[in-house]
């Protein structure tokens, strides 16, 4: 009866090393994966601009379009003739109420050298 439970004992502390180096290699991927998602979502947001004080629903069905013709009555067409936006939409979250502080349109700039000219 000792032999087996020595032998269960045994087994156990193996199992035990194998989960705490599983672990330890699982975190190390896990931060290394964070690290390399990381790096790509912030050189996304360089392109992205925020456009402050323009009223809920303003921009009507299509924000993209909104934006790109507000860019070009405020910076003039000859700039924008070779920017266009790769998306716009508001920032996320539930539409606020009547009378609040609109939610900030995120229209994204393509190409990427624009995004200074404009801003």
């Amino acid at each position: 009866m000792e032999t087996a439970l020595t032998a269960h004992s045994d087994g156990i502390t193996a199992l035990e090393l194998q989960v705490a180096t599983q672990l330890e290699t699982t975190t190390q991927g896990k931060e290394k994966l964070q690290l390399a998602v990381e790096d790509p979502v912030s050189r996304s947001k360089r392109q992205n601009l925020r456009v402050i004080g323009i009223p809920e629903g303003t921009e009507g069905e299509d924000a993209r379009l909104f934006m790109t013709a507000l860019f070009k009555n405020v910076v003039g067409d000859e700039l924008l003739d070779t920017v266009e936006l790769d998306r716009a939409h508001r920032s996320p979250g539930p539409k606020p109420p009547q009378g609040s502080r609109p939610f900030s349109p995120l229209p994204q700039i393509c190409p990427e050298g624009m995004c200074a000219a404009v801003g």
